[in-house]
């Protein structure tokens, strides 16, 4: 077989989660989001992972449904489109919020580390500890995620994911070593959602179908959090795949 054909035949068994992994592979050659996006201006419009990705995908669709109605195969390449998207949402959101995260917590650390000598030194630990049980949470959810849609692959591009490894460690090195307090498993599941599903609504959005985008968004302005006041999220199920244990 030649390397053309095996290359055709694994296009034509692409998934939406493979087509994702497979750009984020090539977009981490690149150290932070923003040398990724830097890469792309100015090249051809194909180039870029909302065009790229939904294109990719199509020969894989057209494969599968070769035998089914043309209707079917239309609704095959717009669930296709919609799962995709809604995986690259997420990982550009999650690299943003790493970033406002990580952005905050260092003036955070470096203002008590000025203040250290001075302060009482159990209100300085309890400054330290909240900021990181805050990077733990959004790391918890940030992984909670990445093991549902995109196999446990990391998101975060390198030089971001080396940055939140080493503020940790001057955070830790604040308190002498001692442990954060765990985070809640409720909140981490709460972040999660909220993750998921913003890129949900994104991607929505971006496929015209505004009805759906709102609904998250107006749920969260209503009850302040991303859960509803009965507890239970009210909004269409995550686009990639269910935040719910899996069986086992």
């Amino acid at each position: 077989m030649t390397l053309a054909r095996r290359i055709a035949r694994v296009e034509a068994a692409l998934t939406p989660e493979q087509a994702v992994l497979r750009w984020l592979a090539e977009a981490h050659a690149f150290p932070t989001l923003a040398h990724y996006v830097r890469s792309l201006i100015g090249g051809p419009e194909s180039a870029w992972p909302l065009v790229a990705i939904p294109r990719q995908l199509e020969a894989s669709v057209r494969a599968e449904h070769r035998r089914d109605t043309v209707a079917v195969l239309v609704d095959s390449m717009r669930t296709a489109r919609r799962e995709a998207l809604a995986r690259v949402e997420f990982v550009l959101r999650a690299n943003l919020a790493a970033e406002e995260i990580l952005a905050t917590a260092a003036l955070r650390v470096g203002l008590l580390e000025q203040i250290r000598a001075g302060a009482k030194k159990s209100a300085v630990h309890q400054g330290v500890l909240a900021s990181i049980a805050a990077l733990d949470l959004e790391a918890a959810a940030r992984h909670e995620v990445e093991r549902r849609i995109l196999a446990g692959e990391d998101v975060l591009f390198p030089a971001l994911a080396a940055e939140w490894v080493r503020l940790r460690e001057r955070l830790v090195g604040l308190v002498d070593g001692r442990k954060a307090p765990a985070v809640p498993l409720a909140a981490v599941r709460a972040r999660a959602t909220d993750l998921a599903k913003l890129g949900d609504s994104a991607t929505y959005a971006l496929l015209g179908e505004q009805e759906k985008a709102l609904v998250y968004p107006s749920e969260r302005l209503r009850t302040g959090s991303s859960r509803s006041g009965n507890g239970r999220v009210t909004t269409p199920a995550p686009i990639g795949a269910s935040l719910s244990p899996r069986p086992s």
